[in-house]
């Protein structure tokens, strides 16, 4: 069976390109703070390699709300950015948590997905 790309293509895919982007951009707190070392050696070269990443981060998040921000043009489109921003920050904290260990438990990841739902459903 063929496919043709007209099938392949979505029809917000902009608008699914521009919010992932938003989200690469939105983790800079760790890298900003690591970006703060001031001690000589390697913790000074771990600090300035962060803070090229943290520039890089925060060119991401600012890329994506200029593409995001034409998109927006009712709100369906809004609502598809906002589900589209809360599926990939979902995974990006499960994969942070992974990463740091679990600190957080499966009722708190819950917790936190719950109160992100509330906080959109008030807008």
């Amino acid at each position: 069976m063929n496919v043709s790309s007209k099938e392949i293509r979505r029809q917000d895919e902009q608008l699914e390109r521009a919010a992932i982007t938003l989200t690469e951009g939105g983790g800079g707190a760790l890298y900003q703070v690591c970006s703060r070392l001031k001690k000589r050696g390697i913790e000074r070269r771990i600090a300035c390699a962060f803070h090229e990443i943290l520039r890089d981060e925060v060119e991401h998040k600012d890329a994506g709300a200029r593409s995001l921000v034409p998109l927006i043009k009712n709100e369906a489109s809004f609502r598809r950015a906002t589900e589209i921003i809360c599926e990939i920050s979902r995974q990006r904290l499960r994969m942070r948590n992974e990463q740091f260990g679990f600190p957080l438990s499966s009722a708190a990841l819950v917790a936190l997905d719950q109160r992100a739902k509330r906080s959109i459903e008030r807008r």
